[in-house]
């Protein structure tokens, strides 16, 4: 009996093992890289800027899904999603830390898309994807 029930601990810690690492290189593919100017001392109200070594702000697609994470919060982020030079989306959001913002792309097709973050705190970011 104790045989079986470290065979089948063993078995399950590989299978959950193995969804873990499907899960990480399907998303580590479609990551989008975001340029632009961060300045997070006007978001906080502070005198000092630093450095960021990582936005705190992450988009990447799963599937036909748009996801946007962030790690800390922002308030009055505009988001725009542009296809082939045609605004398709433009929302106006304030995030709390660790929210996810979803956009569905399934009913725009394949093509060339843009995504325009901007805040009137001085954030504007842009990736293509």
């Amino acid at each position: 009996m104790r045989t079986i029930t470290t065979i089948l601990f063993l078995l399950i810690m590989f299978c959950n093992a193995s969804a873990n690492t499907e899960d990480t290189q399907q998303c580590q593919g479609s990551y989008i890289s975001l340029n632009g100017h961060y300045d997070e001392s006007k978001l906080n109200n502070k005198t000092q800027t630093r450095s960021l070594p990582i936005l705190p702000i992450t988009a990447f697609l799963d599937g036909t899904d748009l996801c946007i994470e962030f790690s800390s919060a922002i308030s009055n982020l505009n988001i725009i999603l542009v296809k082939e030079d045609v605004e398709i989306e433009n929302r106006t959001i304030s995030v709390a830390a660790d929210q996810c913002e979803t956009f569905d792309l399934s009913e725009y097709g394949a093509g060339s898309y843009q995504i325009v973050l901007t805040t009137p705190q001085g954030i504007n970011l842009n990736g293509n994807f």
